[in-house]
């Protein structure tokens, strides 16, 4: 079998057998692929602990017919500090769970793979939860954009008009917003606020450096969770089950 090596992020895991595990990675030359790590789960095992949910490592595979062999992992970063907090934990999960709902096997996006790690040392090294979630929205609207799914927050979506602060939408059918003469033409789009409008655009268009020094108040850091929420499970066409997760840890 042809063996190829890769860096990647261990996004899923599942028991397979009595002691192999099949791990779904995203790795920076073959975008999300699918393994079986053979043997991981007994006692002896040398690539158990390497192979955690979350680990960002690099990986020898053997192609398979099925499905990919892994057949050495070594550690790069296991992000400890994530493991060490369950609402850490809960945060990442949801990131992970984006990656691998948004991704197509073998169709590699290094921009994805770049902003997956850098996601994940943000929410690995902040201290302050509030900034985690403003690292989280962050990613969110740029994984959007490097997925296809850019909404259009400058514009009216449906006339192209020049948004103005009033009694604006974000319409999830028609990707983006929708301005007051506009309104009707999707009875399901939702108010958004000025301020949430402004926020998403700076999100979405400045590098990650500028996006960790933003302080976002916590009544409009819900409503900005909310509006992506509900956008995201609306192209998936799907809840998120890390969503609820996040709420529960969150105690809401």
């Amino acid at each position: 079998m042809a063996t190829y090596k890769t860096e990647g992020v261990v996004l899923k895991r599942k028991d397979f057998g009595e002691a192999d595990r099949i791990l779904t990675i995203f790795s920076k030359n073959k975008g999300k692929i699918t393994a079986i790590a053979k043997g991981v789960r007994k006692m002896e095992s040398r690539k158990g602990g390497n192979v955690e949910l979350f680990n960002h490592g690099a990986f020898l595979l053997a192609e398979g017919r099925n499905m990919d062999v892994l057949t050495e992992v070594q550690v790069i970063n296991p992000f400890r500090r994530i493991r060490e907090n369950l609402k850490l934990v809960s945060y990442t999960y949801h990131v992970v769970e984006l990656v691998d709902q948004f991704a197509q096997e073998n169709q590699e996006n290094n921009q994805v793979f770049k902003l997956l790690l850098t996601v994940l040392g943000s929410v690995n090294e902040e201290k302050d939860f509030s900034q985690v979630k403003t690292s989280l929205r962050a990613f969110e609207i740029k994984l959007l954009n490097y997925f296809g799914f850019r909404p259009q927050l400058t514009n009216c979506v449906k006339c192209f008009r020049i948004l103005f602060p009033d009694n604006n939408r974000f319409s999830q059918s028609l990707g983006g917003i929708v301005c007051s003469g506009c309104v009707n033409i999707d009875p399901d789009s939702r108010p958004v606020s000025a301020e949430a409008i402004k926020v998403l655009r700076f999100l979405q268009g400045e590098p990650w450096n500028q996006v960790e020094k933003l302080r976002i108040p916590s009544a409009l850091g819900m409503e900005l969770e909310q509006q992506l929420r509900d956008y995201l499970e609306f192209l998936l066409e799907r809840e998120l089950k890390s969503a609820k997760f996040v709420e529960r840890v969150d105690g809401r």
